[in-house]
């Protein structure tokens, strides 16, 4: 049986240390989400997140849209990946 974890967001230090390989984890509160771009920008060029986000959140779900063109030249959105 996994472990289940309802963890609030921002999560403690001791909270993410208690967390187990294979669990399923519930986050509770505000996820944000960034790509490449906003990494290069933080960590190679020392710009700083904006202070309320740590406040706020410290939970990152990377992401990408999976975007196909289509017939008219727009893009379809299928999911996230």
């Amino acid at each position: 049986m996994l472990k289940e974890v309802s963890l609030d967001l921002p999560a403690g230090p001791d909270a993410i240390a208690a967390l187990e390989v294979g669990s399923i984890v519930y986050l509770n509160g505000i996820v944000y989400t960034a790509r490449e771009g906003i990494y290069d920008r933080v960590l190679a060029q020392g710009h700083a997140i904006p202070e309320q986000l740590s406040g706020l959140s410290n939970a990152n779900f990377h992401c990408s849209p999976a975007a196909a063109p289509d017939d008219s030249g727009s893009y379809v959105i299928g999911g996230v990946t």
